[in-house]
């Protein structure tokens, strides 16, 4: 995927929610960089603003070598922290 102002990391074939915190920043591809999508992978992405996302890839079909489609779940941190953990009750 292109991130147009932020940057993406694929933490692999994980848990949607076992993915707390985004962490290791220094290890992320910058917007410039197109990631092959993986399905069943999940991806951390900072977009504008410095908000964080998770997103779990479901399906991806790929149309030539810059276009396709994909199917997500996600999860928006939309505090600005890169902290995903659900408070306590």
């Amino acid at each position: 995927p292109r991130v147009a102002k932020g940057r993406i990391k694929n933490l692999g074939p994980v848990d949607l929610d076992s993915v707390s915190e985004v962490t290791d920043l220094h290890a992320w591809n910058s917007p410039a960089f197109i990631t092959q999508v993986q399905v069943g992978h999940v991806y951390a992405v900072e977009i504008a603003g410095g908000f964080y996302a998770r997103i779990l890839v479901t399906g991806a079909v790929r149309r030539g070598f810059t276009s396709g489609t994909m199917s997500f779940d996600y999860v928006f941190q939309a505090n600005g922290t890169r902290n995903f953990a659900r408070p306590s009750s």
